[in-house]
């Protein structure tokens, strides 16, 4: 097993503890609380790094910014809010919609 750096780890612990997908930005700004100085595009390697070793995945919405989360085992849909672009899980599988 690799070991991950405190940046790594740091956004690996962010992206748990919101328990929702969020944008590099976001997770940037709440990592920078545990590493002071963390640079965001140090957040994208160790993003790119932690998507590399299937810990987390990208995910694409038309018109928004890549979101991350950690990867799971389950099937998931999402509702993404027009106003503040947040990702929120929908539990179950709503069916229909393409």
């Amino acid at each position: 097993m690799k070991t991950r750096t405190s940046q790594q780890n740091s956004i690996y612990q962010v992206l748990d503890e919101l328990g929702r997908p969020a944008p590099a930005k976001v997770l940037w700004e709440l990592a920078s609380n545990i590493v002071p100085g963390l640079g965001l595009a140090t957040v994208y390697r160790a993003l790119k790094t932690l998507s590399k070793e299937g810990k987390i995945r990208k995910i694409e919405v038309e018109g928004l910014a890549p979101h991350y989360e950690k990867m799971r085992d389950k099937h998931t849909h999402y509702f993404v809010c027009e106003d503040c672009h947040t990702m929120f899980d929908l539990h179950g599988c709503p069916g229909g919609f393409t």
